[in-house]
């Protein structure tokens, strides 16, 4: 089985990136005119609005998830993860003669994936993801702030 990369590792990745934009736009003073851009696009799309509202939305539960684990808390968690791992061998292997059920197997799959990154969900990380999410958010805040 084909080790594979860590989701937390990813999320925290990601979000770093985004925050780096983000803080070089308001570092460059990029970030007034991309506010500018935005509210002057909301007169053709108004759907902008909602769109932003959404990612906040959306990124405020993320938080909520995180936030929430405590690894260190789950007993024989070790045991969970090589079921999950095995279970997501299975499916990867049936994935050919189930194509019907492609999205099901994925649904299954992002749940495994999730399952056997949780050991690597270490406190210096969840506090980073975590951080790097209240930043995205301040800024989508003042995205939308008139």
């Amino acid at each position: 089985m084909m080790p594979v990369e860590n989701a937390f590792e990813t999320l925290n990745s990601t979000l770093q990136e985004f925050k780096n934009f983000l803080d070089n736009l308001v570092a460059t003073g990029e970030f007034a005119a991309l506010k500018t851009a935005l509210q002057t696009l909301q007169s053709f799309v108004p759907q902008i609005a909602t769109m932003l509202n959404r990612v906040i939305a959306l990124l405020q539960d993320l938080r909520s998830e995180i936030d929430g684990m405590d690894v260190g808390a789950i007993p024989n968690v070790d045991d969970a993860v090589t079921l999950v791992e095995n279970v997501s061998s299975v499916l990867e292997a049936a994935r050919a003669f189930l194509p019907g059920q492609a999205n099901e197997i994925n649904e299954v799959m992002n749940v495994a994936h999730v399952v056997s990154s949780m050991p690597g969900l270490t406190a210096n990380l969840k506090e980073n993801i975590l951080s790097c999410i209240d930043a995205i958010i301040a800024h989508f805040s003042n995205l939308k702030a008139t």
